[in-house]
């Protein structure tokens, strides 16, 4: 069982979405928490799978201890990054951070790969739940099952 009371390595965390607003809030979030997390953000499919190869201008970008992407980017899309990480990148876990409430979305991305979906809070409090949940399973990965994390408040409300 994981000493809960040592430091914390710092984790670096790749946000892809096209809303500074999200990015901003999300930053907000995690900087509330007493977690070592490096933030990093780029605002579309292809600037993601350039910094997850390493190609330029990402060649000294830290590898990604957990992806964050917003499945509505603009075409590739969202999609197109879960593919690739499940393609080239395996061990990086994807967390789906959406609007979209349909199950089919939902569906294709947990059968894609994603650890979790969840659709984009409207409130401050549930980005904290949602950033409370990333930290957990950071700090936990490789302990349990990645399905059997709780799910954080907000994040189960989905549409046919």
């Amino acid at each position: 069982m994981p000493d809960d009371t040592a430091p914390q390595p710092r984790r670096n965390v790749l946000v892809v979405d096209d809303n500074q607003g999200d990015f901003i809030l999300l930053r907000e979030a995690f900087a509330t928490t007493s977690e070592p997390v490096d933030l990093h953000h780029v605002p579309d499919a292809q600037s993601a799978i350039r910094y997850l190869d390493r190609q330029d201008p990402y060649a000294a970008a830290a590898s990604p201890n957990l992806v964050l992407i917003d499945l509505g980017l603009p075409p590739p899309g969202g999609k197109a990054v879960l593919q690739h990480l499940r393609k080239v990148h395996r061990q990086i876990p994807a967390v789906v951070l959406t609007g979209s409430t349909r199950r089919l979305d939902r569906d294709e991305c947990m059968h894609l790969g994603a650890v979790h979906y969840a659709v984009k809070p409207c409130y401050f409090g549930d980005y904290l739940a949602l950033v409370g949940f990333m930290t957990t399973y950071m700090r936990h990965r490789g302990s349990d099952h990645p399905h059997d994390t709780p799910t954080p408040r907000g994040s189960a409300i989905l549409q046919a």
